[in-house]
């Protein structure tokens, strides 16, 4: 299972405001990278359950992520175990 760490991302927030030396706005992201309003709130709530690759993509290159690892989604290995 993997988590949404909302730290990370307004972290990446506060980075982008540095950079720029200005505030950044919900506004701007959403019409920089196309996301709605509401599923970027979702993510910074977190009460996103699912993220999809074009999401993912659009807040890592608006953020300036290098390719890789996703800072933000952290997987969480599954403690449950399964029945044979």
């Amino acid at each position: 299972m993997a988590t949404i760490k909302t730290d990370t991302l307004f972290q990446l927030w506060k980075a982008w405001e540095l950079r720029e030396g200005r505030d950044l706005t919900l506004t701007e992201i959403c019409e920089s990278t196309g996301l709605s309003g509401e599923t970027v709130r979702g993510i910074l709530k977190s009460t996103t359950k699912r993220l999809d690759i074009d999401t993912l993509g659009a807040l890592c290159k608006f953020f300036g992520v290098a390719p890789g690892p996703v800072p933000f989604v952290v997987y969480e290995p599954n403690t449950t175990k399964t029945k044979k």
